[in-house]
């Protein structure tokens, strides 16, 4: 044997064609990079991440953050430096949802401050409120629903 077991696989693969550039696939053959991250880990920092910003919105005193405010998600970067916070208010007046989530954004250093005081993290983010509309959006789908049906229902 004149090459070792890996080099005569190599040799062999670039006489068949498989192989090209010294044993690196071409781009298109290449797997993909991996940019997520792993799903079980962030997973559950995602999710303790949100309930405790939930906790700490929740014990807030702030006449500017209504009381029907809900957390929907929180999806932490995979360096730790951001988390985007998804909120939903429930309230009819837009004004009153585009001011909790300003006071929010306004609060976020007293939240991250919290944050870092409830939980252990390798690195505190940044926080970044932005309004949920998935709520109101299916409940307006709902309606359009059953204004085509016409109010009847299925017995």
């Amino acid at each position: 044997l004149r090459y070792g077991r890996g080099q005569a696989l190599k040799q062999n693969k670039r006489k068949e064609g498989g192989l090209k550039t010294g044993g690196r696939l071409p781009e298109c053959q290449r797997p993909p990079l991996k940019t997520e991250m792993p799903n079980i880990r962030y997973d559950r920092i995602n999710e303790e991440v949100k309930k405790t910003i939930s906790e700490i919105v929740r014990e807030m005193k702030d006449p500017r953050i209504s009381p029907m405010t809900t957390i929907s998600s929180a999806e932490v970067t995979n360096d730790q430096k951001l988390a985007k916070v998804k909120v939903s208010v429930y309230d009819e007046d837009d004004s009153v949802r585009t001011g909790t989530v300003d006071a929010l954004n306004r609060a976020s250093g007293f939240i991250r401050h919290e944050l870092g005081q409830r939980m252990e993290l390798r690195a505190l983010p940044q926080l970044k409120f932005t309004l949920d509309t998935s709520i109101e959006y299916s409940a307006h789908i709902a309606k359009i629903i059953e204004s085509l049906h016409g109010g009847k229902t299925e017995d």
